[in-house]
Order: structure tokens, then sequence, then C-alpha cells
């Protein structure tokens, strides 16, 4: 899926590429973007609201599983996107527009998402040799608990840190982790991260 310059979902087996292309993304706002393919059609939503259908991808990803699946970045040399991504979720059956928008309404509403990147800062993503977390809500004499998980739930960093801190992170490959943030009082916070390393 492309989220610029206008929103796409491309699927490809081998050199068949299938696409369907939606409106322009609004930029500084959060949105909330869904992909459907069922038996007869593939549709785009955008918070909520139907804006592509076609009939016309016949590719179904079962045909060739995918291994090499990214977000925020393309198989190419494409420009990484440029923004935030708060959530990223798989079903295993085509929604349909109900099931789509009472998801958007039991989530955080847009601006709790914004509240929650105003206290948390981490930065660069994608990370390298470094990552640097920042938690403004919180006491710098008070110690943070850091976790980096890979997608099998393996702990691979574990840090005590006091507020905005570096994290070494150059052992890890390149690929999408999830970074856990867990304070004295039991609060928590989860973001995934990205890391590119130049050697893998």
């Amino acid at each position: 899926m492309y989220l610029t310059p206008k929103i796409r979902f491309a699927i490809k087996n081998n050199s068949n590429e299938q696409r369907i292309d939606g409106t322009s993304l609004p930029t500084n706002e959060w949105h909330h973007i869904t992909v459907t393919m069922g038996k007869e059609n593939t549709c785009l939503y955008l918070d909520g609201k139907l804006i592509a259908k076609t009939n016309s991808l016949t590719i179904n990803p079962l045909n060739f599983k995918p291994v090499l699946n990214y977000i925020g970045r393309g198989q190419t040399s494409v420009p990484l996107f440029n923004g935030l991504i708060d959530d990223f979720r798989m079903y295993n059956y085509a929604m349909d527009s109900t099931e789509i928008n009472k998801v958007l309404k039991d989530y955080n509403t847009f601006k709790d998402i914004e509240d929650e990147y105003r206290i948390l800062e981490i930065k660069p993503i994608p990370a390298k040799d470094y990552l640097n977390v920042n938690y403004k809500n919180y006491n710098d004499f008070k110690m943070l608990d850091i976790l980096i998980v890979n997608n099998d739930g393996k702990i691979l960093i574990r840090r005590k840190i006091r507020n905005n801190s570096n994290i070494d992170i150059s052992n890890l490959v390149s690929g999408v982790y999830c970074l856990k943030i867990l304070t004295s009082e039991g609060f928590s916070l989860e973001k995934k991260i990205i890391v590119i390393q130049n050697n893998n």
C-alpha cells in the first residue's frame, strides 16, 4: 500500500502488478485507512468511507505467499512514508463498512492519538544505530523500563533509563519491532519502530 502522493493498494505476483487508487491523502492530520479483499471486490476506505472499489484485482496473496512485507516503505527504491503510523491490523476476512466503522469507533479518537504522541517522542524513525526516547510527561528522576521485542514476542533489548535517553540498537537487524515503555506506576505504552541497517 502506498500512502503518498495518493492512497494506493498494490499487489504483485512476479511481474504482474494490480492496483486500486483512491484519493490524495490529506497531510498533517490523522486518518484511518482500510483495504478489504473479498471474493468479488477490493475496496479502499478512508475514515470509514468507501473511496474506491474494483473487481479487477484477481491476484490472491495465497497464490505466492508473500514474506517480504513492509510498513512505511516499498520493496524497491521508493521514498519512505513521511509520517506517523499508530496502528496496523490484518484480518482473515473482508470486513463490511459497518464492521470497519465499529473498529474506527472503538479505537482511540484521533485527539487521543495526538495527545499520546505529544507525550512520547521516539526518533529517528527509521532508526539505525541508536534510538532516542523522550517521555515528556515523566519525572526525570524516575526510571523507565524500555523493552524492544521482535515479532515472535522475544525481548531483544531491555534497559532501565531516565527520560530523554539514547538506546543502542546497533545489534538489531533491519526490521519492524515493538518498543514497550513501562513506568514504576504500572503505566505502559507500545510503539512500532522500524530499524534499517546498511549491512543487512
